[in-house]
């Protein structure tokens, strides 16, 4: 089995497999917007409801800090929140961050090191 483009053969099973990039992109129509910031132009509408049968992932915005949640940003004058019995958004989110530690592993290339004289 192989993951990603190039030319097929007889003995292997290919997987053309989203990016990253359109992944996050899904995910962030389950997001909530902050009201008037549609209007304004600012971002899009949420596009998954968040009691629908489809959504992935979960995360509400709110004006105060949450008392009690399983993760929590402030970006703006918002909290960005996941609920802690939110159980599909937790998978969700636990698988991200483990295709995000994939991703940075499999891209590492070696960095030019510099040296600066210091006498």
């Amino acid at each position: 089995m192989v993951f990603g483009f190039h030319e097929n053969r007889r003995d292997e099973l290919a997987l053309y497999t989203r990016s990253l990039v359109e992944i996050l992109n899904t995910l962030a129509g389950g997001i909530q917007v902050p009201d008037g910031t549609v209007g304004s132009g600012q971002t899009y509408p949420t596009r998954v409801p968040d009691q629908s049968p489809g959504r992935l992932i979960g995360v509400r915005v709110q004006p105060k800090r949450p008392e009690d949640s399983f993760a929590a940003v402030e970006y703006g004058r918002n909290w960005y929140v996941i609920d802690k019995t939110d159980f599909a958004t937790k998978s969700t989110f636990g698988l991200l961050m483990f295709l995000t530690a994939v991703m940075e592993r499999s891209s590492l290339s070696p960095v030019p090191v510099i040296s600066i004289p210091s006498g």
